[in-house]
């Protein structure tokens, strides 16, 4: 039996690292479907995305929101992750919260989160909170076995152009997270519907000397909106597409790696404004 739980332990620990080169400075808790450049106060407040304040510290437009998403990574069997989120606002306060479960026993695990921010006409900020529970009944039965800490935060440059960053992981304890995440700073530009954005993120191991830019276009179409991202290390490409009807909002987000498989997420929620 301790051979039998050594092996799983070791064949976690391989899948997990392959998700590393897939998503990296992505969690695996609450992926929204959504770059941060089109969220919540970044693009004139048109998407209400609680998820978004979990995973990036981003405060959405305060609208009472709820959604459930759906990732499977890489395409590797059993390795995805299913998220229930919420948010809603008071004034300028804004508040998110959530749960996920990622992996498949033995070796998955459990996620809790919380977000709390505040915007105004020209900024916003906001700190999130995740705690896990490992699938380790003997060593950590029932209790938290990691947790961490961050913030983001955007500003107005100027008409129609949005700068923002995001520290995940400022404070961590415990277990490390499942995928490291460091400093990202972006900037996003919209015009008659079209948004283009460039983000650099800073290194985020100890031994890697560079970081990585990603960076994406986006264009809006009656009640859908499409878009395209670009990530290099390795360089790799991301299709995205929102539709909104009678107040549901539908996320569809696929992206391609050059040697493992694809990441595709599904999110289902509410939508701004009703129906278009």
């Amino acid at each position: 039996m301790t051979q039998v739980r050594a092996t799983t332990r070791c064949a976690a620990v391989a899948l997990l690292a392959l998700a590393g080169l897939g998503a990296r400075a992505h969690a695996q808790d609450f992926t929204t479907g959504l770059p941060p450049a089109l969220c919540a106060g970044l693009s004139g407040g048109r998407d209400v995305a609680p998820s978004v304040a979990l995973e990036h510290g981003l405060p959405g437009d305060g609208r009472p929101a709820i959604e459930a998403s759906f990732t499977s990574w890489l395409g590797v069997p059993g390795l995805t992750t299913r998220a229930l989120a919420a948010g809603i606002g008071f004034g300028t306060v804004r508040a998110a919260c959530g749960v996920s479960r990622t992996g498949v026993e033995p070796f998955g695990w459990d996620a809790a989160g919380a977000a709390l921010g505040a915007v105004g006409e020209r900024a916003g900020a906001a700190v999130r909170a995740i705690g896990r529970r490992e699938d380790d009944g003997e060593t950590h039965p029932r209790a938290v076995t990691g947790a961490e800490v961050g913030a983001g935060a955007w500003v107005r440059a100027g008409a129609g152009a949005r700068v923002w960053a995001e520290a995940p992981q400022v404070w961590t304890r415990g277990s490390p997270p499942p995928l490291p995440r460091s400093l990202a700073i972006g900037v996003v530009v919209e015009s008659d519907g079209v948004a283009a954005w460039l983000q650099r993120t800073s290194p985020a191991r100890a031994l890697e000397a560079t970081g990585q830019h990603e960076g994406g276009i986006a264009v809006d179409m009656g009640p859908a909106r499409v878009w395209l991202e670009a990530r290099e290390r390795p360089l790799r490409a991301a299709f995205g597409l929102q539709a909104a009807i009678r107040g549901v909002a539908v996320r569809v987000r696929a992206e391609a790696h050059p040697v493992l498989g694809e990441t595709v997420t599904i999110v289902v929620g509410t939508a701004r404004g009703g129906a278009r």
